[in-house]
């Protein structure tokens, strides 16, 4: 197994990147794992190509996530944490989860999948599927506009309610 890593942080690396660095050199792993830098959004699909797992381990609670779509579109197996929007995507799409901020419940899913190759592939073609089928951006902005509507419906309905009190 080898990890690539691929961040959109500071060009120059920090102390974080730097004390990461140095525990992978005491702990004899340099050579499983490549830090790619800063990568431009415009490479992002070469990266993908080139790997056949993304790992999404965000902690926020954040939107629909891109690099998750895009990495599925492109053919990875996305193992993520479902924090925030991506757990909308995994549960449509049956990817694998973990646990936010637990680095031994990751490692023991990767290294199941390392095992499982027929298993990896299975969970990124169902991935590119489900995104191509369930995420296109006219079915997307449907979806916003529904909920857009509701939001407004409810709203509306309550200002004529306090306004007929």
């Amino acid at each position: 197994m080898h990890l690539s890593i691929a961040h959109g942080g500071p060009v120059v690396p920090d102390e974080y990147v730097n004390g990461i660095t140095a525990r992978i050199a005491e702990l004899g792993l340099s050579k499983h794992i490549t830090f790619l830098g800063r990568v431009p959004h415009a490479e992002m699909p070469r990266v993908y190509a080139a790997h056949h797992v993304l790992v999404f381990a965000s902690v926020r609670n954040e939107g629909m996530p891109m690099v998750m779509m895009e990495a599925m579109c492109a053919g990875c197996a996305v193992p993520n944490t479902g924090s925030g929007g991506s757990i909308e995507l995994a549960e449509r799409a049956g990817t694998p989860l973990f646990p936010k901020d637990h680095p031994f419940a990751l490692s023991r899913l990767l290294s199941a999948l390392e095992k499982d190759r027929p298993r990896v592939a299975e969970i990124a073609l169902r991935g590119q599927q489900t995104v191509c089928r369930e995420f296109t951006i006219e079915q997307m902005m449907e979806r916003t506009s529904e909920a857009f509507t509701r939001v407004a419906g409810q709203r509306g309905a309550s200002v004529l309610q306090a306004a007929s009190s």
